[in-house]
């Protein structure tokens, strides 16, 4: 009797302990900090940009008074940060602001991109790089249907260098991915980066959590709904055609999308049905060997019979 009580008190212990850890790591705030670096100062708090309509949080923002650090406190997982790079005083007119980056690891293309989702407590740093030949290069935020949601925007980059360009927040919708990124050509037409939303809905439970489920319904209230937006055709340009879908699947949004490797696959295709073809080429040309081999094989059995007789 006594080792059976000793029993369930262990097991309410151990579940007493794994709901207060659930609850701590959902009650959880996380702090992110970003350095301005070595070559500029943050202008204000609106440097930073934060999406947290996933999860309804109130962040703060402080600046330091040097103007070289930003700290957000008040986070939850799933908050998305960005930088504003037009809100950075670069002090070295040698450098321009590309972006931020993970604090503490090495200046890499893979490491810089426009926005974060917070998942720990953080520290980043803006990483800066040196122009050289600029091009423009051009953001569309647009539909399943191709419908523009929000209006395009223009920005500047270095022709040959990586560059990452960051969704923007619509109501109702999701992005295919919350950062897009390619190597910029010295064709403006080609720099283009094509962030595709699914529509979603939510469900609240009876605990008040919230559930959203893309490709459903979405709200009305959004700039999608409005009936002057159109379709935007291969051009990149506005189109009244109808019914104009994109192939876009619906998922939860990915970090980031190169667009440089999407690219890759075409050419691994062609080249795997140029191998494909010569397999093809080389099956029929020993198929043809064979028969030769055994004509000739034939025909020397007939004549060494025909001797014999």
């Amino acid at each position: 009797m006594v080792k059976k009580s000793l029993h369930g008190l262990i097991i309410a212990l151990m579940l007493t302990f794994s709901i207060s850890k659930i609850n701590a790591v959902e009650l959880y705030n996380y702090q992110v900090t970003i350095y301005a670096g070595s070559y500029g100062l943050f202008n204000s708090v609106d440097a930073v940009i934060i999406d947290s309509s996933d999860t309804n949080s109130s962040p703060n923002i402080m600046l330091s008074e040097d103007q070289r650090q930003l700290v957000v406190t008040n986070l939850k997982a799933n908050d998305r940060i960005a930088i504003e790079t037009s809100q950075i005083t670069v002090t070295n007119e040698k450098y321009y602001a590309k972006g931020i980056k993970t604090g503490g690891r090495d200046n890499e293309n893979e490491y810089i991109q426009r926005w974060y989702s917070v998942t720990k407590d953080n520290n980043y740093v803006v990483a800066y790089g040196i122009p050289g030949d600029q091009i423009e290069y051009t953001t569309y935020y647009v539909d399943q249907y191709g419908n523009q949601l929000k209006e395009p925007e223009t920005y500047y980059g270095t022709i040959g260098e990586y560059t990452i360009a960051g969704y923007k927040y619509v109501d109702g919708y999701l992005p295919q991915a919350y950062n897009l990124g390619k190597t910029l050509t010295d064709n403006a037409s080609e720099n283009i980066y094509m962030f595709v939303y699914s529509p979603i809905s939510s469900l609240t439970s009876e605990n008040g959590e919230v559930t959203v489920i893309p490709g459903t319904s979405a709200s009305n209230d959004n700039e999608a709904s409005d009936q002057n937006s159109q379709p935007i055709n291969e051009d990149n340009e506005v189109t009244n055609q109808e019914n104009q879908t994109l192939n876009q699947e619906v998922s939860e949004p990915e970090e980031i999308i190169d667009l440089d490797e999407e690219q890759t696959p075409l050419a691994g295709n062609e080249s795997q049905e140029a191998a494909n073809q010569t397999i093809s080429y080389t099956t029929i040309g020993a198929g043809i060997v064979f028969l030769i081999v055994i004509i000739i094989a034939l025909l020397y059995r007939k004549r060494k019979a025909g001797n014999y007789e």
